[in-house]
């Protein structure tokens, strides 16, 4: 079970909503917060790796 593209809120909320279907705003809010840290970091972590290896 995962979520696709968890950076974006839709799919987030859609995924929630199978959870709990009355929904539940606090565990997507946090799960699309998180989410959007670790894409952040994911990119800053490739950029770093492509420039270690430029040089």
């Amino acid at each position: 079970m995962g979520i696709d593209d968890s950076n974006i809120a839709a799919n987030v909320n859609a995924f929630t909503e199978n959870l709990w279907p009355q929904g539940n705003e606090s565990f997507s809010t946090s799960i699309h917060s998180i989410t959007e840290k670790l894409s952040e970091l994911d990119i800053t972590v490739r950029r770093m790796i492509m420039e270690a290896l430029d040089s």
